[in-house]
């Protein structure tokens, strides 16, 4: 869904139909599903359900059926593809690594890292459920369905950057927001922005009004003590996801 998503965005389409075969069946209805906004319609043709049998699939191959099956494949492949012709062999495009413009051999430019994390976010986003409401610079700006499966995503983002040598901010809160075309307005959204600010580096950052709605998840926190957040008033307890 990744790939699909960032295909849509490079062409600039909004919306699209999608047309799904075989295996791709189960990503377009996903895809779908998960962005319905982006998604004008929807056609299926032979999809896959399953790979293997199963009680409720009988009539799909078993686990040694495919095991030989890919046995089958590997011993005849090269007799059953042939070499590029030299014409589409010379329109492949170069690799973005040999490119003497993204720095000197060995120092990664900065926009393959942002990139990478741009991947991981969404992809965590779509793990959980959650939607994306806007993006600037390096931010993610997204809500969530419930405050549990808003943890669980900011720890996995948190998590998934650092092998990227990243350390991210997060901070979370619930509460009543406005629509505003497709985005969403009010205080709640300044809130959960400030906190996000006050956390620190790999940090995920939650007010009272999430701890006390996950009580009993098991999801435990330490005090951050009493903070200002700017441009709200008051002042407000935050904790830390442990």
């Amino acid at each position: 869904m990744d790939d699909l998503r960032a295909v849509l965005d490079a062409a600039g389409s909004p919306r699209a139909a999608l047309f799904g075969t075989f295996e791709a069946g189960a990503m377009t209805a996903l895809f779908a599903a998960t962005y319905p906004e982006r998604v004008a319609a929807l056609v299926v043709y032979n999809p896959v359900v399953r790979g293997t049998w199963a009680p409720d699939y009988p009539w799909g191959q078993t686990a040694e059926e495919w095991r030989q099956a890919l046995a089958e494949v590997a011993e005849h492949w090269e007799r059953a593809t042939l070499p590029p012709s030299r014409s589409a062999w010379s329109r492949r495009p170069e690799p973005v690594t040999r490119s003497s413009s993204t720095g000197s051999p060995g120092r990664p430019c900065l926009g393959r890292p942002r990139s990478r994390h741009h991947v991981l976010v969404r992809r965590q986003l779509d793990r959980h459920r959650g939607v994306e409401l806007d993006t600037a610079g390096d931010g993610f700006f997204a809500s969530f369905d419930g405050p549990i499966r808003a943890i669980r995503c900011a720890q996995a983002i948190t998590a998934s950057v650092r092998d990227l040598g990243l350390e991210v901010r997060a901070g979370l809160h619930t509460g009543e927001c406005e629509r505003v075309g497709e985005k969403l307005g009010g205080l709640a959204v300044n809130i959960g922005a400030r906190v996000s600010a006050a956390a620190a580096p790999g940090e995920v950052l939650a007010t009272s009004t999430v701890k006390d709605l996950v009580a009993g998840s098991g999801i435990t926190f330490e005090e951050r003590g009493e903070h200002e957040l700017k441009g709200v008033p008051g002042t407000w307890r935050l904790y830390a996801v442990a």
